[in-house]
């Protein structure tokens, strides 16, 4: 038996008003680790007329989804009106969209203001903290809900939509913390870009124990009016590769991989990153060289370079970082009694794939799902974690 969606409208302050699957035309959705992912319904008055005054701006799209019908719904994301496209069709058909981004949409609708709301009158632009401690605090900062914040700005204490908003607090986080600290401008940058840039360091700075740590975080929707913004260390998922002791074996011979497809693309890779000191003029600078990449090919030095306020090393090993080839897999996994998304493995999970006679241990970075005549089609994007 197939995987069963349910989907329910509620209103930009947070009454449910609708159970929509059986006035559904089409459903998409996706998510995305560390970005927003995005959902659009479809609805038609073939049948029946659509009261399009319960569909407001802001108003809320809750997607819960079993992985067959003997199981219990999972919420897969809460999405949030922003757009709509209604067309009529020859016939006299009208067909209704509404779509909009995802949960992790109002971090990208913050921006990370440099006046500390902790601290009456104080302004700052950057900190010096463990990253995963940095993300929280941004959150937390920017989301509101500091003695000296701007009552417009806080969307913890009151936000009028209904939500209960949290940041999990350092006391209570998997820690994530390794023996260093990183310096961060942020002053007024995008939050949820500057977050991004948080976990593409993460995955490149070195640490004094010689750790590098990646470190991922999602606004997560712990009920559908109960979200709260967390780190993962190491990876967003589950660890289901084949060495793990819980793999899911996925592949073509195994039934349950379509059009795989691998691809490795160089042609903008950085092997030699330069950090510039630069503090009213250039006054140093640091190299941060992968000599085995360099080493692979003749003519094979890719340099780029920035300059930085503080820590020239690590801005050169996040050009380092940056500019790693990035290897992509991507296939339809399909359902089978030992392989169902949202039971066996899920958003943010490590699986191996057998693909070409080789093995790819791979980060599952991205979902999208289409359901459209009572029919499925789930299709992953996949990273490549070592070939």
């Amino acid at each position: 038996m197939g995987a069963v969606s349910e989907v329910y409208l509620y209103s930009n302050t947070g009454v449910q008003l609708a159970c929509l699957p059986k006035r559904l035309t089409r459903l998409e959705w996706s998510r995305v680790v560390n970005d927003q992912g995005s959902f659009a319904i479809t609805l038609s008055d073939r049948l029946n007329p659509v009261d399009t005054s319960l569909f407001q701006l802001n108003g809320r799209i809750a997607i819960y989804r079993k992985p067959s019908p003997i199981y219990p719904a999972k919420l897969e994301m809460m999405g949030f009106i922003r757009g709509w496209d209604f067309e009529t069709d020859g016939r006299g058909v009208t067909r209704y969209t509404w779509y909009g981004p995802d949960q992790n949409c109002l971090l990208a609708d913050r921006i990370c203001f440099p006046k500390h709301p902790y601290t009456e009158g104080a302004w700052q632009i950057s900190m010096r903290r463990y990253i995963d401690t940095m993300m929280r605090e941004l959150t937390e900062d920017n989301f509101g809900a500091g003695s000296s914040n701007e009552s417009a700005r806080d969307v913890v204490t009151a936000n009028g939509a209904g939500l209960t908003l949290a940041v999990e607090s350092s006391a209570t986080a998997t820690s994530c913390n390794v023996d260093n600290l990183l310096f961060y401008e942020y002053g007024g940058k995008n939050l949820l870009r500057a977050l991004q840039e948080l976990h593409e360091i993460s995955k490149s700075y070195t640490f004094t124990p010689g750790q590098q740590v990646p470190i991922f975080f999602d606004l997560c929707t712990d009920t559908d009016t109960t979200f709260t913004f967390r780190t993962f260390p190491n990876r967003r998922g589950m660890n289901h590769r084949s060495d793990s002791g819980q793999a899911v074996h996925i592949g073509t011979r195994y039934g349950n991989l379509s059009v795989p497809r691998w691809q490795h693309d160089r042609t903008h890779e950085v092997n030699a990153g330069l950090g510039l000191l630069y503090a009213g003029s250039y006054s140093a600078s640091s190299w941060s060289l992968d000599s085995a990449r360099i080493g692979e090919a003749p003519l094979n030095r890719r340099e780029a370079g920035t300059s930085t306020g503080e820590d020239t090393g690590g801005i050169a090993s996040q050009l380092i970082n940056e500019g790693k080839p990035k290897p992509r897999f991507s296939g339809k996994i399909q359902d089978t009694s030992t392989c169902r998304y949202g039971l066996h493995w899920g958003l943010g999970d490590e699986l191996t794939i057998d693909y070409l006679e080789k093995q790819y241990n791979c980060r599952v970075t991205g979902i999208s799902a289409t359901v459209y005549a009572g029919r499925e089609v789930l299709e992953p994007t996949m990273e490549v974690l070592d070939t």
